[in-house]
């Protein structure tokens, strides 16, 4: 009967979807239909994770909303200063809650164009990227979504939106979200 109640406390708990709250401040002025589009990859690549994504576009005063973890990205020209010379994007983990990031949508242009695949697929990865640095609160790389500097390869899979988190990346981020939200915010 132990046994029995572990296994399903376990399938439910692997089974359960965390939610969390993104708001897009789009600085860049990109189409509404280009950022829509890479905001719906991106939510596909989170769902494996069990992370549901809640999108909405904000303006520069984007605030959280206090029910569920709430991150900020910010689509930024070319006026964005990057801190490292080939980043598509960066995580402010030391800025107020460590929820802020930002991405350059110049770069990731560039990076869409050199390896011809969508920029909305480009976009999306990054911003996928840059939300596994504020779930987890850290500037650590791996493989998959979470390498520091992608590849050809890498292109190809975002381009056929089949490029994911490697599995400790996910476990990580789930964990992470777990910890941070009540039990009414994960659903079954």
């Amino acid at each position: 009967m132990l046994k029995l109640s572990i296994a399903l406390a376990f399938a439910l708990t692997a089974s359960a979807q965390v939610e969390i709250a993104v708001h897009i401040n789009n600085n860049a002025g990109l189409a509404s239909a280009q950022v829509n589009k890479a905001m719906k990859i991106a939510g596909r690549v989170f769902v494996p994770l069990g992370i549901a994504v809640r999108w909405s576009i904000c303006d520069p005063a984007c605030t959280e909303t206090g029910s569920v973890p709430t991150f900020i990205m910010g689509l930024a020209g070319p006026q964005l200063e990057m801190p490292v010379p080939a980043a598509l994007g960066f995580a402010m983990l030391a800025t107020g809650k460590g929820n802020r990031a930002a991405v350059s949508l110049p770069r990731i242009e560039d990076f869409a164009e050199a390896n011809s695949v969508p920029m909305e697929s480009v976009l999306a990865y990054s911003i996928a990227h840059e939300l596994g640095h504020m779930i987890t609160r850290s500037k650590e790389h791996s493989t998959g979504v979470m390498r520091a500097k992608w590849d050809k390869e890498n292109a190809m899979r975002m381009g056929q939106i089949r490029l994911e988190f490697a599995a400790k990346d996910g476990a990580a981020m789930k964990a992470a979200l777990q910890s941070r939200v009540s039990p009414a915010r994960v659903t079954e």
